[in-house]
């Protein structure tokens, strides 16, 4: 005689619930690993904003520190020079007599505004200015006419890559002088990042030393917003022209 077993299976039920469990489990890990990727992207974007933003300080430091004389009141012919169109800041010009660095300010490195930026390259060279470092003895590049610039003198400080950085302020003011020495001590603020303006917010900094534009990423839900690859960092220092002789 043939016995049927009683060996139990499972439900619809049960199978059902299983199943969505584990594609639950299966979806909170998909997007835990996302995060994580988010995050590691964000971490690599805003550690190349401050390494690029460090090496800009140190470098325009170094060669305030080497001037002979510089000031931002236009009384000598070295120094910081804001370019304006109208009333709206758009780029500028930082002299020290043996070097310049040039800049064109990040929300006006546009597709609809390349072709009218204030700092070009000369010779038809159609490379964008973010900023650079031109060897310029003398002073040619700065003063009452701004020459466009001989790309072959020329040093890229933030080269163009897939994050695009860029100034976003510039600002600098005297903070101490001594006239025995003639040494004068100076304070600048940098604000750089990504370039992604649809990423970007802007406001009026009242409260700081130098009132600066101070730019941020947009917060994660609004129009626009791309936290990944957005960084903005403001980098803020001191430089003493002539750095030997008598403190200040």
């Amino acid at each position: 005689m043939n016995h049927v077993g009683n060996s139990k299976g499972f439900t619809l039920v049960e199978l059902l619930l299983a199943m969505s469990f584990v594609s639950l489990l299966l979806m909170a890990i998909a997007l835990t690993v996302l995060k994580m990727g988010d995050m590691y992207t964000q971490g690599l974007t805003l550690k190349e904003v401050n390494l690029a933003g460090k090496s800009v300080s140190d470098d325009i430091s170094r060669s305030i520190a080497a001037a002979t004389e510089f000031s931002v009141d236009g009384s000598t012919a070295t120094g910081f020079q804001e370019q304006k169109v109208g009333a709206t800041v758009v780029g500028g010009r930082l002299c020290t007599g043996t070097v310049t660095y040039v800049w064109n300010l990040g929300r006006e490195i546009r597709e609809d505004n390349l072709t009218t930026l204030v700092n070009k390259y000369a010779g038809g060279d159609t490379r964008v200015i973010r900023m650079i470092k031109v060897v310029d003895v003398g002073g040619v590049y700065c003063g009452v006419d701004l020459p466009d610039i001989e790309p072959t003198k020329a040093t890229d400080m933030l080269p163009e890559g897939d994050l695009q950085l860029a100034v976003q302020s510039f600002a600098i003011k005297q903070v101490a002088h001594n006239d025995v020495s003639q040494q004068s001590m100076f304070q600048v603020i940098l604000e750089l990042g990504t370039n992604d303006q649809d990423a970007l917010q802007s406001i009026t900094d009242t409260e700081s030393s130098i009132p600066t534009i101070t730019t941020s990423c947009k917060p994660p839900n609004d129009e626009g917003s791309r936290q990944e690859y957005c960084a903005i960092n403001k980098f803020e220092f001191t430089a003493r022209v002539g750095s030997r002789g008598a403190e200040l």
